[in-house]
């Protein structure tokens, strides 16, 4: 896929994203609250640094903070669904897919697909169902 994943979190309380295209050299941080630039911006520097030291000084930093996201504790939900996103897509989400998922609707949504799976210890998306039916058997959807 060449993107890695890094879910962090910031002082305890809050989390956010970062995205790294290898192959592009292209790392994003997406943080939905109100941050400091200075302050993301060298958060992603060291996540350059672990990635590719030689070529630190080469990589485009993008930082995506909107739209912005409608509460104060949504930031994990978020989190789980921009790396599920990249996963599947195998790619990084975009401004639009960001605009429909940031919708207080759409989060609890999600919200209940994690506690679905967790509990069940599967994965159950809506390009398919992956829980046992009657017999114990599962869909060919299954998550590997």
């Amino acid at each position: 896929m060449g993107i890695v994943i890094i879910p962090v979190n910031v002082g305890g309380y809050h989390w956010v994203t970062v995205t790294m295209e290898i192959t592009k050299q292209k790392a994003t941080l997406y943080d939905f609250c109100d941050h400091e630039e200075a302050a993301a911006k060298a958060l992603l520097c060291i996540m350059i640094q672990f990635v590719d030291q030689e070529n630190k000084y080469r990589w485009k930093l993008n930082i995506i903070s909107n739209p912005k996201q409608p509460n104060i504790k949504s930031c994990g939900v978020i989190t789980v669904a921009i790396a599920f996103y990249t996963v599947m897509a195998q790619k990084v989400p975009n401004e639009t897919w960001l605009s429909n998922v940031l919708v207080e609707t759409n989060l609890n949504d999600i919200r209940a697909w994690i506690g679905l799976s967790l509990i069940r210890n599967t994965i159950w998306t809506p390009l398919g169902n992956t829980f046992p039916d009657d017999n114990g058997e599962v869909g060919i959807e299954q998550a590997q």
